[in-house]
């Protein structure tokens, strides 16, 4: 079975694998870091009235944050070298600041909520209205209100949502994703560029002329673009480096006029001669994860990196690294939101390892032999995190990976019990655990029919029901290689036995499934899936489960491929982290584990459902007893009832089987099935045929 699509979240990580994980052309730093010295970023917690901060900006000796509280009021606070903060009063009528910046005086561009935004927890809202009023507001260094200008252009009052604010000369220019437009002192709008083809990612000001990242993914140009723009005429773009390898997200000014990049390996500085980079930072060594900060703003010798939805005040510097503290790589080959939160907040609270990451790209040429190569030499990483461990499939688990078991049992807080056993005990490979699971799915197969009935009947029933009532079987989507597929995938546990790894290929209801799928039209029809008894079912998440109960009630019951027994449901998982077996720090491995499956992190799987236990079900009963919230995805609460809960607890304790950790007899299966269904042979030679290729294949490889 193939591994899902992840649809990775945010602009720049999608980009960054779209562009093959290559980076800008760089040059090697000579300087080398001094023993124990190096990079450390450093979270500040934000005032406590401010929940999310939006922009930052700096006069040189102070920091200036703007944002929103946990009730989506506006904020803006004047941070002190010494800690301490002022806030600034916002007037009233505003609803939203889009962006600061420090010319002189604060300038701030602000008004009513734009048309899409995101609350202080990360959920999308909107506002619709006719006209939306945008200001310029300007306060002096002591945080006074000067001046509040009233914006006239149509460009700015149409309710885009701005996300930067920079001045240059006498012109101010605000920046969206997909529109740049220049203004002056009185709110009168003098040029703007739109874009189609293209996304805006960053902007800084050097001077009076200002710097733009451009991300172009139209058919005649795709790469990122930093341009410059001069304050004294007209927006007009001219390129001063191109790179089809790198995502800019970031900019930056140094006091001596050098460009500073961001990109999802660190921070740079931009030789605009050679179009070469030098390396300042990377991420990975300061331990956080690939980040999307979209400017950095040098400060005291320090280096302040923000971008719009931050939850605290962000920066690195040189000096000294915490003392005793071990190196740790994790390599992972997709980086969401969660782990970045996890790895950052780990890194910040071990005093003995911090985690360095390392972002595995599958598609590289020669990325498979390299790793496979480092971990044969003992080189390779401490941590796994991978979605797709295709690349390891050839090398022996059991040098690969450590097993977990022992480290679960001598743990006083955390156990077996703490992960679902029906999950836990499909991940075993030879009573050894080699990876756990943060987050899983369920394919199974459901059915509205008879539900007196449906839990007892066995496929070849379902398709007896079928013919008699002149239903479909399965959605018309489905031709006769999908069904086979899922009919396989998800009952392929009912026929080997991971006991004693033997198999039970001729089973009647192995037959069954072979004459009902030679019977289903070999090519889909026209989409209609109302009418079909058996529905196949990723089940992943709360969503899903409201949508079964909202749609059909009670009037639904999950029957897996039927067997007669409630059995024929399958895992997938989505991130595992495994343990290297090579790794010189597994004791601080095993910690880092730990703290990600701990449901103290107060960090939940949304795509996935949580095969943590306790993370499960404070996630259930919130959606049973008062909604659940799930950021970036739903304007409303999911609300579930206690007997969809219970539903869905029992699928998950009935599941018992990973259908990956074989795909050597999904291929046999897949290469046999074929000949049966040209007419080479009956169903019943090839059940024994297929019988005797796998029991030979189990008996080579676990007897």
């Amino acid at each position: 079975m193939k591994k899902r699509v992840i649809w990775l979240t945010g602009f720049f990580l999608l980009a960054a694998v779209l562009l093959g994980g290559c980076g800008l052309e760089s040059t090697d730093s000579t300087d080398k870091a001094e023993q124990g010295y190096g990079y450390n970023m450093v979270s500040a917690a934000v005032p406590a009235e401010m929940a999310v901060i939006n922009s930052q900006c700096s006069d040189g000796e102070n920091i200036y944050i703007s944002g929103m509280s946990g009730g989506g009021l506006p904020r803006c606070y004047k941070v002190l070298s010494d800690g301490s903060a002022k806030k600034l009063k916002v007037p009233g009528t505003v609803e939203y600041i889009y962006g600061l910046c420090y010319d002189g005086g604060l300038y701030m561009l602000c008004g009513d909520k734009p048309r899409s935004w995101e609350d202080a927890q990360g959920i999308q809202q909107g506002n619709e209205q006719e006209e939306y009023s945008l200001s310029l507001i300007l306060f002096d260094s002591d945080g006074s209100l000067l001046d509040d200008v009233v914006l006239t252009g149509a460009e700015l009052r149409d309710g885009v949502r701005f996300f930067s604010l920079e001045k240059a000369g006498d012109k101010f220019f605000a920046m969206s994703g997909r529109r740049l437009i220049c203004f002056d002192s009185s709110g009168q709008e003098l040029d703007n560029i739109s874009l189609d083809n293209s996304q805006f990612l960053a902007m800084c000001r050097r001077g009076d002329e200002l710097i733009v990242s451009c991300f172009n993914f139209g058919q005649d140009a795709f790469g990122c673009e930093l341009s410059v723009i001069k304050a004294d005429d007209r927006l007009s773009i001219t390129g001063i480096y191109h790179s089809t390898g790198s995502i800019v997200s970031g900019l930056g000014i140094t006091e001596n006029g050098e460009i500073l990049i961001a990109n999802e390996k660190g921070v740079y500085f931009l030789k605009e001669k050679s179009g070469q980079t030098e390396p300042l930072a990377m991420w990975s060594e300061m331990g956080a994860l690939m980040p999307e900060y979209s400017s950095v703003i040098p400060y005291k010798g320090a280096y302040i990196v923000s971008t719009p939805g931050q939850k605290s005040i962000d920066s690195f510097s040189y000096g000294p690294l915490k003392e005793n503290r071990q190196r740790l790589v994790l390599l992972t080959d997709t980086v969401t939101p969660g782990m970045k939160q996890m790895v950052d907040r780990f890194n910040q609270k071990s005093a003995d390892y911090y985690v360095a990451t390392e972002l595995f790209d599958h598609n590289e040429e020669g990325s498979g032999n390299r790793l496979r190569a480092r971990i044969a030499s003992g080189t390779g990483p401490d941590i796994f995190a991978l979605y797709n461990d295709s690349e390891l499939e050839s090398l022996n688990p059991e040098v690969v990976y450590e097993d977990i078991y022992p480290y679960l049992d001598a743990d006083n807080d955390y156990g077996r019990e703490d992960i679902f056993p029906s999950l836990l005990k499909a991940m075993e490979h030879r009573d050894r655990l080699h990876s756990i699971p943060y987050d899983f799915m369920i394919y199974t197969f459901y059915t509205t029919a008879d539900l007196s009935l449906s839990a007892q009947m066995t496929l070849e029933d379902f398709a007896e029901a079928a013919e008699s009532t002149g239903q479909a079987l399965f959605s018309t989507w489905f031709g006769r290689d999908d069904i086979w597929k899922w009919l396989s995938t998800c009952s392929l546990g009912n026929f080997i036995n991971e006991n004693d790894y033997t198999c039970n290929f001729v089973d009647p209801g192995f037959i069954s499934i072979l004459e009902v799928c030679k019977g289903m039209p070999a090519s889909a029809a026209a989409p209609n899936d109302d009418g079909s008894l058996l529905r196949l079912d990723q089940v992943a998440s709360l969503i899903h489960i409201r949508a079964l109960g909202k749609t059909f009630g009670d009037d639904y019951v999950f029957c897996g491929c039927p067997d007669g027994a409630g059995g024929g449901h399958c895992f997938e998982i989505g991130v595992r982290y495994s343990m290297s077996a090579g790794s010189q720090n597994k004791e601080g491995a095993w910690q880092f584990i730990r703290e990600v499956m701990s449901p103290q992190n107060g960090i939940y799987s949304f795509e996935y459902l949580p095969a943590s236990v306790d993370m499960f079900d404070t996630m259930v009963n919130l959606a049973v007893t008062e909604g659940l919230n799930y950021p970036n995805y739903l304007k409303n609460p999911v609300t579930i009832s206690e007997h969809d809960a219970q539903r869905l607890r029992n699928l998950i304790e009935e599941t018992h089987f990973l259908p990956e950790k074989y795909p050597e007899i999904t291929q046999i299966l897949n290469e046999e099935v074929q000949k049966f269904f040209a007419g080479d042979r009956s169903a019943e030679d090839t059940a024994s045929i297929i019988q005797s290729r796998v029991s030979i294949f189990l008996s080579e490889q676990y007897n």
